[in-house]
Order: structure tokens, then C-alpha cells, then sequence
């Protein structure tokens, strides 16, 4: 057998001894690393732009009048003082009497909400901006790639000084019922409605991104804004802020879970069993197993010795060797498996003739550099097993009578 040569080592030379779980373990994820080595690519390059774009989350909630991030609303109450008009914020539970009251996020309960009907009945002007709340019309439509800009197209009083505006992607578009205005049409639907409720009025917003503190500033969404809660006089405005909801005593948690969360979950679900039925597929009709191939050990000894071979694991090899000749001479000599190397070289020599210290020598051999010294090693155990057998069965034989 000849013995492939490393680089670096010269002819002749033993390459160095490796652990052969580390090293098959080492080739394994070695292979599979470069079979898929885009997926790690982009995987790193994830990751990677994660961490350099991550940013601390801003105080305070989404639309909240006294968040100062992006996505807050602390820009539009600034502005309303500085227009000598301030605006009290309070909480969805606490709505009082004011004559205006912007909605960011309809989280009323039934009683809180029908309280808020009854004070635009009464000639209250009631914004909100959120598209899912019971108290806007249904909607028809979403905004998309073609609905970047939208102009009023109406004479809504409040809408005078705003005639363009840039909803936010996915916006709400609401029809339009019979006795309500509405401004901003894209599609079959509009961006914003104002409907009559009594000597008051709803007006509902497509999206609340026109009125956060990174878009304030962008078209007319500011005067817009403006307009819609000063309709004129010293009227008083209340701005709802959102809360963390807790559940009450008719809402359980699944309650509180947000509707995309649960589209989100049902999409996983579905993917996983598609994936599932995929993997577990059958291409014909399922064959019958035959009965497993049993194997001569002398082809088995051969599997594992060239498998050893090809990862080049003389040591282990010479080492599962003789454990397995001390085993069954052990056994044959009588003397327990623990007995020490110099006990047992002492027991075969007595029944061979062998010397002592050459049977040591078999028994706790060198590591082998290479193949031929494996295969001499191999070679005297085994001869020497056939030498103890051979003698302790003709010390059984009975003497032949005179």
C-alpha cells in the first residue's frame, strides 16, 4: 500500500498523527461550507448591515405626542402651540369635552366609543387616524406604487391650504358614502373622508404617517393637519395618544395579539406544512426491504481498516488492534481483562516459549509510521494468537495410552 504524501513532508517522512473524530468532523463541515457558501455569504452580509444599521429604539410608543423619533408626534403638537392653538394629550380612557379630538389609534372600548359618538353628535370634530377603527367607513382599496402623490380634488374647507400630499405605502383608501366628502380619490376610493354625524363630524385619515415628525414637513401634510384641527375659534383639541393595552375582563391574551402578527403565524404554518408535504414526497410506490446483507467479518475488518486507512489513522488502527489480540488472549489464558501487559506477556510466553519481553513488545508496540510497519504489527499478533491456541489445545489432548 502506498503511503500519499503530505506537503511539506518528505519521502519517507510519517505525517503528523491527527485525532480522527476531530478530523472527519473538520473535513464535514468543510464540505458542506463550501457546497453552500452563497447562503453563508449573504447570511454574513445580513447580519453584517443588521448590526452597523441597528439603532436604540426612541422613548415612547409609535404616533406617540411626546416621542421625538421618526415615527412620533411630538412635531405636531409643537406646532399647534406655536399657532397659540395647544393641545391637551391624554389617554383613550380619559377623553373629556373638547370640541376637536384627533384619534391616532382607535384603541377605545365599545362604552368609550360610543361616548365619542355622542360628543360629535353634539358638533364635535373627531380625526382619525387609523383606518381599522369601527369609526371610519370600510375600505376599498390600498395605496400602491402608483398613488405616491395624492391632490385634494375637493373644496372641504379644512383641505383648502393642502393640495398635495404623499401617503405612506399601503395606505387605506375608504369609499365614499352618500353624505360625506371626500378628498384625495386614487382608485376606487379616498384618502381621506368626512363624514356627518349629527352637528358633528368623523373624518377619517387613509394612514397617520402625515402626521409623525419625519413627514410633517414633506407636501402639504402640515398645513392639512393644521386644518383639520383648527377649524376656526378657541376650540378646544385633544390629541388620544396610544397606550400598551392590557387585557380587561372580557379580552383574553390572544385577544391583544395585532392582525398582521396572526397573518404573520399563518403564513409560517403554511409555509412549514408545504415544505413538509415537499420533503416527504414519494416518487412511486413505496418498495419492499429486503433483508439487510450480512457481511463476513473478514469484510467488515476490511471496511474499517480501509476506512481508517484513507483518513490516515495508523495509531488508532494499531491500537484497536492489539486491544482487540489482548482481549481474546486474555480470554483464552483465563486471566482477567484487567490484568497489566507484563502479567499477560509472562502468561503467553509460559505457554509459547516466547520470550517475555518480545511478546511485551507485540502487546504495547511503537505507532506506526506507515503501512507496512501497521501491517507487521497486525501480522505478529495475529501469529501469536494462533501460536497460544495452537499450544493450550495440544496441552488439552489426552496422552495416547502405552
Amino acid at each position: 500500500m502506498t503511503t500519499p504524501q503530505r506537503k511539506g513532508h518528505g519521502p519517507g517522512t510519517a505525517p503528523e498523527p491527527h485525532d480522527v473524530d476531530d478530523q472527519v468532523l473538520w473535513r464535514w463541515v468543510w464540505h458542506r461550507a463550501r457546497r453552500h457558501w452563497a447562503l453563508l455569504t449573504l447570511a454574513a452580509a445580513i447580519l453584517a448591515t443588521a448590526a452597523l444599521t441597528a439603532t436604540m429604539p426612541d422613548d415612547g410608543l409609535p404616533l406617540d405626542p411626546t416621542a421625538t423619533g421618526a415615527d412620533g408626534t411630538r412635531a405636531l403638537v409643537d406646532v399647534l402651540a406655536a399657532l397659540g392653538r395647544p393641545a391637551g394629550v391624554v389617554d383613550p380612557g380619559a377623553i373629556g369635552d373638547a370640541d376637536v379630538v384627533l384619534l391616532l389609534r382607535d384603541q377605545l372600548t365599545t362604552r368609550q366609543r360610543e361616548h365619542l359618538r355622542e360628543r360629535v353628535r353634539a358638533g364635535a370634530r373627531v380625526v382619525v387616524a387609523d383606518p381599522a377603527s369601527e369609526l371610519v367607513p370600510d375600505t376599498t382599496a390600498r395605496t400602491g406604487l402608483l398613488h405616491r402623490r395624492l391632490t385634494a380634488d375637493c373644496d372641504l374647507s379644512a383641505t383648502l391650504a393642502a393640495r398635495e400630499i404623499r401617503p405612506g405605502s399601503g395606505a387605506a383608501l375608504f369609499e365614499t358614502p352618500d353624505d360625506a366628502a371626500a378628498c384625495f380619490p386614487a382608485a376606487d376610493g379616498a384618502w381621506l373622508v368626512a363624514e356627518p354625524l349629527g352637528r358633528g363630524h368623523v373624518i377619517a385619515l387613509g394612514d397617520p404617517s402625515p402626521l409623525t415628525n419625519a413627514r410633517l414637513a414633506v407636501a402639504d401634510h402640515a398645513p392639512l393637519v393644521v386644518g383639520l384641527l383648527t377649524p376656526g375659534g378657541g376650540r378646544e383639541i385633544e390629541i388620544v395618544r396610544p397606550v400598551l393595552r392590557t387585557a380587561g375582563d372580557d379580552e383574553t391574551l390572544s385577544d391583544l395579539v395585532p392582525t398582521g402578527v396572526r397573518t404573520m403565524v399563518g403564513q409560517l404554518l403554511l409555509a412549514f406544512g408545504v415544505v413538509v408535504l415537499w420533503r416527504a414526497r414519494r416518487l412511486g410506490r413505496p418498495l419492499r426491504d429486503a433483508s439487510r446483507v450480512r457481511l463476513p467479518s473478514s469484510d467488515l475488518t476490511a471496511a474499517v481498516g480501509a476506512l481508517l486507512a484513507r483518513n490516515r489513522t495508523r495509531s488508532s488502527a494499531a491500537r484497536r488492534i492489539v486491544a482487540g489480540s489482548r482481549r481474546r488472549l486474555t480470554r483464552q489464558l483465563g486471566l482477567s481483562p484487567d490484568a497489566a501487559d507484563d502479567e499477560v506477556a509472562r502468561a503467553v510466553a509460559a505457554v509459547t516459549g516466547e520470550d517475555a519481553g518480545r511478546v511485551t513488545t507485540l502487546l504495547d508496540p511503537p505507532p506506526p509510521t506507515d503501512d507496512p510497519e501497521l501491517l507487521e504489527i497486525a501480522s505478529g499478533l495475529a501469529t501469536l494468537e494462533q501460536v497460544v491456541e495452537r499450544n493450550l489445545t495440544l496441552d488439552m489432548e489426552p496422552a495416547d495410552a502405552d
